[in-house]
């Protein structure tokens, strides 16, 4: 897995942070967008924050909980080059058809709705490109320049980060690891196989 290198990667948070301009004063709107465009590794951050009334403005709070409703999905075109890259053919080969709008959006992913050729309805989980590379660049960063993360979200001293990132990334790196996310839907349905209300998707 090839690493984004530091520079790189802190050439782009400083080019958006830039963008927002908060020299001219930082709003709760402003935070939000800054916090979308800085990437998932920020965005997960911004939910944290969301549900911590007790350490930032109810103002800034009530605005981060949109990071947990609605993200920016990724377009169509994006995730077929994603699937294709995977499967290593063209999707026509494997599925009748994928909706091109996703039925969720995440941080780390987003869902598609399709169809195998022979018929069989499926669920397609597509893992945001260099999610991993990324959010290990921007962990690097955080650990490195905490007052760029402070800027960010607006907090000042108030907050001690290095707990919350290194929770952050512990509980990241579990989510971004769709096999095990596979084995344990597996595990739940061999154990719920003997009763009859409940059903599981097969992976």
């Amino acid at each position: 897995m090839k690493k984004i290198s530091n520079i790189k990667r802190m050439r782009e948070i400083l080019s958006i942070i830039k963008k927002h301009d908060i020299k001219s004063g930082l709003t709760p709107i402003k935070a939000r967008e800054m916090i979308e465009d800085l990437g998932p590794t920020y965005v997960k951050l911004g939910q944290i924050m969301s549900m911590r009334s007790d350490l930032i403005p109810l103002e800034y709070c009530k605005e981060f909980e949109k990071l947990r409703a609605s993200i920016a999905p990724l377009s169509f075109s994006t995730i077929r080059n994603i699937i294709e890259e995977e499967l290593e053919q063209p999707i026509e080969n494997v599925f009748k058809d994928i909706d091109e709008k996703p039925i969720g959006c995440a941080s780390i992913a987003q869902v598609h709705l399709g169809h195998l050729l022979n018929g069989e309805t499926v669920v397609l989980k597509v893992q945001r490109p260099h999610i991993h590379e990324i959010m290990e660049a921007d962990v690097r960063i955080m650990h490195k320049f905490p007052r760029v993360l402070k800027m960010v979200t607006g907090t000042g001293d108030l907050i001690d980060y290095r707990s919350i990132i290194d929770e952050l990334w512990r509980t990241s790196q579990t989510e971004m690891n769709f096999l095990n996310e596979a084995n344990n839907m597996n595990v739940f349905a061999n154990n719920q196989k003997e009763i009859r209300y409940i059903k599981a998707p097969h992976v």
